[in-house]
């Protein structure tokens, strides 16, 4: 969903994307630095460490001064717009309690500094962005989160199916 000058919505732009193995991020408020920072998130998770997939936390944590220095990079009108990134990722050596059930990482980071803030309930949906008070999007997407839903068993196909089919289905709408 992207504002307008004069205060009209429209959806007009994906703005979630895989950014790395397991990983996807979406970005809310200026759409120049929203591309950038989704840029510079997939040059930083090239190449995967020796597993083959990233560690969310630590990507959120080791990232989050790029990210920093990305939005202090860009004129103030464009700053004013505000940016924030969301990460969902899967941690590959943890899980929920549930043996075979990988830990899946919501990670919020905003302007200007990008702090990391994790999402401490599991199968949480955590929003950025106007789109976030968006009925229509919330409700599309909410029960991929919950425990009994089928879409887990998307990781039968693959641990980065799960993932793929969120950011399908948000890119989508």
């Amino acid at each position: 969903r992207v504002t307008f000058g004069d205060g009209r919505e429209a959806d007009l732009v994906k703005k979630a994307f895989p950014v790395g193995r397991f990983i996807i991020a979406g970005f809310a408020g200026s759409v120049a630095i929203g591309f950038r920072l989704i840029d510079s998130l997939r040059e930083f998770l090239v190449p995967p460490d020796n597993t083959g997939a990233w560690r969310p936390k630590w990507v959120a944590e080791n990232w989050s001064p790029l990210a920093r220095n990305i939005f202090r990079s860009y004129p103030e009108k464009e700053r004013a717009l505000h940016s924030h990134i969301l990460l969902v990722g899967v941690a590959h050596d943890e899980n929920l309690g549930i043996p075979g059930m990988a830990r899946i990482y919501i990670i919020r980071l905003t302007d200007p500094n990008y702090v990391p803030e994790v999402w401490s309930k599991p199968l949480s949906v955590c929003h950025i962005g106007s789109g976030g008070g968006v009925d229509y999007y919330t409700e599309a997407i909410q029960d991929y989160f919950k425990l009994d839903n089928d879409a887990h068993k998307a990781h039968m196909a693959g641990i980065s199916a799960w993932p793929s089919m969120i950011a399908h289905t948000v890119g989508k709408l």
